[in-house]
């Protein structure tokens, strides 16, 4: 059986804000899910005519043409209409631009479309009630670098450096939606929300990490992750960590694919 060949979301309205662009990762993710594999996976997860409708999380929407692609196309890829879409990113600005390119898209796909909830301000899955996500998707920062950036500037705190570093002055620009940044501090705050969208810290590993310590409280029994790595992020070593979790989570991969210098790949992990 091919790859469903679906329409691919329009960003046109991405020029003038700081959002991370539909990029090769992106792109990957859409065809990962477009695979036989995934759409068999999913009909045989949760089949329509014996579970409730399932949540839909993605976490970093960043530009939301991921959770447009899903959310427009749903009944193709998941056998069924009844999903309800949530968007969650650290950036008041993408989530902005998140909710715009979901309900646009979502409007041109009337008789395919789940159902979207909003967009939420959220560090990681933290909004959320406990064990609430059916499937969850994350395009994390995945580029190995020095350290991550620390998210306290968006918390009023410190205004750059690493985690735990307060050698900094106080932040005094509360995070607002930029458009077209103009001055010095809202052209410094798109540097830094764009340096969240890819700095991954040590192995590019740092937000990954994070979220797979508390996967078992994100994740509902049935619940499964799509998650984005590259080789620097040492897939055969998450592999065993993840298959180390007590529960039997098993890590499988769905497809990878050489991006320019990188090799990135897709990954399903679930119990």
């Amino acid at each position: 059986m091919p790859p469903l060949k679906l329409p691919t979301p329009a960003t046109d309205h991405l020029a003038a804000q700081p959002v991370y662009p539909p990029s090769e990762d992106s792109f990957l993710l859409l065809d990962a899910f477009s695979l036989p594999s995934s759409t068999a996976f999913f009909a045989d997860r949760f089949p329509p005519s014996s579970t409730p409708s399932p949540l839909l999380v993605e976490i970093g929407s960043g530009s939301g043409i991921v959770s447009a692609f899903l959310a427009a196309h749903a009944l193709p890829i998941f056998s069924r209409r009844d999903i309800l879409t949530l968007a969650l990113d650290v950036s008041l600005t993408a989530n902005s631009v998140t909710h715009t390119t979901v309900t646009t898209t979502a409007a041109e796909h009337p008789d395919t479309a789940a159902t979207f909830l909003d967009t939420v301000t959220s560090d990681l899955a933290s909004c959320l009630r406990p064990r609430t996500v059916d499937i969850l998707v994350f395009n994390p920062p995945y580029v190995p670098t020095e350290a991550a950036p620390s998210l306290d500037i968006l918390r009023g705190g410190s205004s750059g450096g690493s985690d735990g570093d307060t050698s900094t002055s106080t932040n005094t620009h509360r995070q607002r939606v930029l458009v077209d940044p103009q001055g010095a501090e809202d052209r410094a705050m798109e540097e830094y929300l764009l340096s969240l969208t890819y700095a991954g810290g040590e192995k590019g590993m740092q937000t990954t990490d994070r979220l797979l310590d508390g996967l078992h409280d994100v994740l509902s029994e049935q619940g499964v992750l799509y998650l984005l790595l590259c080789a620097g992020n040492r897939p055969a070593e998450v592999v065993q960590r993840v298959e180390a979790l007590p529960a039997g989570w098993r890590m499988e991969l769905v497809i990878e694919r050489r991006a320019g210098w990188e090799i990135l790949s897709i990954w399903r992990i679930y119990r």
